[in-house]
Formats: C-alpha cells, sequence, structure tokens
C-alpha cells in the first residue's frame, strides 16, 4: 500500500479519523492524502446578496479550511508520515473518487456520521455513496 486518500469534512470528530489514518498510513509505510472538498458555490443566492460579496465570504471559509487542514497535514508529518492536503469545490462523492483515482491510491477512508431519516432523504450518505461507486477498496469508520 503506497497511497491512502483519506476524505475529511473538518468537524469535531476529524481529529479521530486523521489518527486513525495516521496509525494505517505508518504501519505501511503509505502517503497519506487528506482531502476536503467544499460545496461549490450556487449560481443563483438572490437579489439581497450581491455576487461579489457571496464570493468574498466563499474566498475566506476556502482559505479558513485550507489553513484547518493544512494544520492537520502538518500534525501527521510530525509523527513520521508522509501527508499533504487538498481542499476542492465539488460533490464530495464525485471529487472523493475521481481524487482517488488521479492519486492512485490504494485505500479510501471515510468518516461515517448517523444522521436522521430526514437527513437522509435531502442528502443521502457521502461514506455509502463513496462505498457504492468507488473500484478502489473503502474503509469506512463509524464516527458517534
Amino acid at each position: 500500500m503506497k497511497n491512502i486518500l483519506l476524505g475529511v469534512d473538518l468537524n469535531e470528530q476529524t481529529d479521530i479519523l486523521v489518527q486513525k489514518a495516521q496509525d494505517l498510513a505508518r504501519k505501511y509505510g503509505a502517503k497519506l492524502w487528506l482531502l476536503h472538498v467544499i460545496a461549490p458555490l450556487p449560481e443563483y443566492i438572490g437579489f439581497d446578496v450581491s455576487f461579489q460579496f457571496a464570493h468574498s465570504g466563499y474566498d475566506e471559509v476556502r482559505k479558513s479550511q485550507k489553513v484547518r487542514l493544512d494544520q492537520y497535514v502538518e500534525k501527521v508529518k510530525k509523527e513520521g508520515v508522509d501527508a499533504e492536503g487538498i481542499v476542492m469545490e465539488g460533490v464530495a462523492t464525485s471529487v472523493i473518487i475521481d481524487e482517488s483515482k488521479e492519486l492512485e491510491v490504494d485505500l479510501i477512508i471515510c468518516g461515517h456520521h448517523e444522521h436522521n431519516i430526514l437527513y437522509h432523504m435531502l442528502f443521502g450518505s457521502t461514506s455509502t455513496a463513496v462505498v457504492r461507486n468507488s473500484e478502489i477498496p473503502v474503509l469506512v469508520y463509524p464516527l458517534k
């Protein structure tokens, strides 16, 4: 195993997921790719919000999330594991699968959060969609 891709959403449970992936990468001598996907900015926002204002706020969110991801990458590197962080825009499932092919990863790691039935009906589960659509093995860690 040479490359592991970890999809992270930078929530309060990211620490646990990064630690598990880091341990696995260390065990196999693999590089750990941390991928955070940001939902794309909608084409239409509304009449009361200027497009420029929305874009500036979106750019700030993207920058702050890149900083947070880089902190995780540095932490992993300090533990002796080769790591790199990527922030991309798009639909999480598609980006994870496309990047796993592009980076020629051997394993995809995702966390799985429990959500209520309404959430699943509206949005679905990223980890479930990755498992269903990936040709690369996927390891799903249950997160509470």
